[in-house]
């Protein structure tokens, strides 16, 4: 992207603070903005016919929410909503797909976003069906570690609730899942994770 297009892209959008149970966007609503997250963390979810909730996706710093459906010039498929406080990029999505027409450059970066995104889906849905809970639950800890380095300790990044939701499982089923990798080095103090060898936890997967 060259420096003038950058400077079109952020010309076009605005940086704006979500609370905590905001929404950035609702379901149905036509697809105009897209939104880069800065700070904190954003979930989409979708409220389906019998009016239960369902829980696609997370997303946090560096990640974009809204691209497809604003390609599209579709309405938002699903809300999303902040689960924590957010910081958010809005770009105008009308912006960038004249920005894609003129520039293939753009337009190749942005269609490699959109496969990345649907690629980590798949593998979400894959996890889903074929790893056990207590195996999802240590690849969810895997993936949000800050480093490596033994002892590691995190912060959660959001509620038990939610983790429970993102991984499948009931919270009071994540709570004894918690305890289930105890012998494996893995300790909960409220929201703080910390993870003896993660090398160790890591061969609970024998696929990663």
């Amino acid at each position: 992207m060259s420096a003038d297009t950058f400077q079109h892209v952020l010309a076009s959008g605005a940086v704006s603070d979500v609370k905590k149970g905001e929404y950035l966007f609702d379901q149905g609503r036509p697809a105009d903005m897209i939104y880069l997250v800065l700070k904190g963390w954003a979930q989409i979810k979708r409220v389906e016919q019998d009016g239960s909730c369902t829980l696609i996706s997370t997303f946090g710093v560096g990640q974009t929410i809204g691209e497809a459906p604003a390609f599209l010039r579709k309405p938002y498929p699903a809300s999303a909503q902040a689960m924590t406080d957010v910081r958010v990029f809005a770009i105008n999505g009308q912006t960038i797909v004249e920005i894609m027409q003129e520039d293939p450059e753009v337009l190749s970066a942005a269609l490699a976003a959109v496969y990345v995104k649907l690629h980590e889906l798949v593998n979400e849905v894959e996890s889903l069906k074929s790893r056990t809970l207590r195996e999802r639950l240590a690849l969810f800890l895997l993936e949000h570690l800050p480093n490596e380095v033994a002892p590691a300790s995190m912060r959660l990044p959001f509620g038990k609730a939610l983790i429970a939701a993102k991984i499948g499982t009931s919270p009071e089923q994540l709570s004894r899942t918690f305890r289930e990798l105890n012998p494996h080095g893995v300790h909960i103090s409220g929201r703080t994770a910390t993870i003896d060898n993660p090398d160790a936890l890591r061969q609970l997967l024998h696929r990663v």
